[in-house]
């Protein structure tokens, strides 16, 4: 799946790290944040729509279960970052 992200809307009253094209609010998840992960399934319970966000593959069932349906979930595969990772860390040394 992809999508093209716009940047943040700091008038948006929806915790977020950017708006898909539809303009729904999306996080980016890679790591374990819990008040902005609680903050934003708030901000979807209190204002209705849907969002998205944006993590690991593995992070994808428990999230599911947190958020709920309206939550569109953006798996990254976690070794193919790792291998992005891991190749640009050798060469820097």
């Amino acid at each position: 799946m992809k999508t093209k992200l716009k940047p943040i809307n700091r008038n948006y009253h929806i915790e977020h790290d950017a708006l898909t094209e539809d303009g729904m609010p999306a996080l980016f998840l890679v790591l374990p944040n819990t008040p902005r992960l609680i903050q934003f399934k708030r901000g979807l319970d209190r204002f209705g729509g849907k969002g998205m966000v944006i993590g690991f593959d593995f992070q994808k069932e428990i999230l599911g279960r947190y958020l709920g349906e309206r939550v569109e979930f953006m798996p990254l595969d976690f070794k193919k970052v790792k291998g992005v990772f891991l190749e640009n860390v050798k060469t820097v040394h």
